[in-house]
């Protein structure tokens, strides 16, 4: 149940103001990186407040979540000193978003992408399989509906699920090689991982270099804690 209550928190991040789920698609691109669709920065309107930009990059991942919370702290600070009938209140930022393309587009640009946030899945943007992998989880929870609104008698092209469940039916139509992509499974705050563990710790091992962990074992101690592997826990020294 964890796991479709998650899944159902992802899908409505690509629901349209007005909840239509037309707007649920298959993605198509993915920027591996952090990003939202507006200006990530203290952006005020009342001009007694200084704005400020976010940098073009960060040293590492924890760099990041720092200037995030200081970010927070000031927005926080301007709502509750602003006029609201003058100036409108900021949104927070989310510690872990990043951007998807949908599929049925020709233009590519920030309105046609979607904000996710998802931590857990923010920790899998580099992965090179993870458009069709996404698409998978997806899909299958697509097909979970399916099979249970037929029993309960009340599957019709007037579901919500209809045209998403087409949608990516024909996205995997359009690319048979990805149909056995191996879903993400995230169940209690938890992805299960297929991979070889060998290929695993060299995923780990590059994320080091760049410098997103101090050492090896917080790396792979951070891996245990938000992975299992084959459904099955593994210790830091299996690495």
């Amino acid at each position: 149940m964890e796991q479709i209550d998650r899944i159902n928190k992802i899908i409505q991040q690509f629901l349209d103001s007005k909840g239509n789920y037309d707007s649920l698609k298959p993605i198509i691109h993915i920027d591996r990186g952090y990003g939202v669709c507006r200006k990530f920065g203290f952006d005020p309107t009342d001009g007694k407040f200084k704005s400020y930009d976010a940098p073009p990059q960060f040293k590492d991942d924890s760099a990041r979540i720092k200037f995030i919370k200081k970010l927070n702290q000031d927005i926080t600070n301007y709502n509750e000193k602003i006029d609201i009938s003058q100036h409108p209140e900021i949104d927070s930022f989310p510690y872990y978003s990043f951007l998807v393309i949908r599929d049925g587009y020709e233009l590519v640009d920030k309105i046609l992408s979607v904000e996710i946030h998802d931590e857990l899945l923010y920790e899998h943007i580099q992965d090179e399989d993870f458009v069709p992998r996404f698409n998978k989880t997806i899909y299958d929870f697509l097909k979970y509906k399916k099979e249970e609104l037929e029993a309960e008698g009340r599957w019709s092209n007037d579901n919500i699920y209809y045209k998403p469940f087409q949608a990516f039916g024909d996205w995997f139509d359009k690319h048979p090689e990805h149909l056995l992509a191996p879903p993400y499974e995230i169940e209690g705050g938890v992805i299960n991982v297929t991979d070889a563990l060998w290929s695993i710790a060299d995923d780990l091992r590059a994320r080091i270099d760049k410098g997103e962990f101090p050492t090896y074992r917080d790396a792979y101690k951070w891996w245990c804690k938000h992975h299992t592997h084959k459904g099955k826990n593994v210790t830091w020294e299996s690495f």
